[in-house]
């Protein structure tokens, strides 16, 4: 195929588009949207662990559980205020 090397077979740097905005990892965002996302993942991450270890039958139980202590701790709240950080970023994105 003509490789030199193993990274030539990959899509090279120059071949990709330059986005007019950061991804979202890399914006600061507001220290209460982050603590609620602390929040959150604290519940997410052992939930879905117990979903996977689970058996079949138990996965539905699990999942809904998981769910439901994810809306009781306000996660529409914290989708919204993501929603609104990110139209502040992306606002005259075009």
């Amino acid at each position: 195929m003509g490789f030199e090397m193993l990274t030539d077979m990959f899509a090279q740097p120059e071949e990709f588009d330059l986005l007019p905005y950061s991804a979202l990892w890399a914006y600061q965002q507001p220290q209460e949207l982050a603590e609620k996302q602390t929040i959150l993942d604290e519940i997410a991450w052992p939930g879905l662990v117990k979903c996977v270890t689970g058996t079949e039958d138990e996965f539905d139980g699990n999942w809904e559980s998981m769910v439901q202590e994810l809306t009781d701790n306000g996660l529409a709240d914290a989708e919204e205020a993501m929603t609104e950080f990110l139209a502040t970023k992306l606002v005259d994105v075009e």
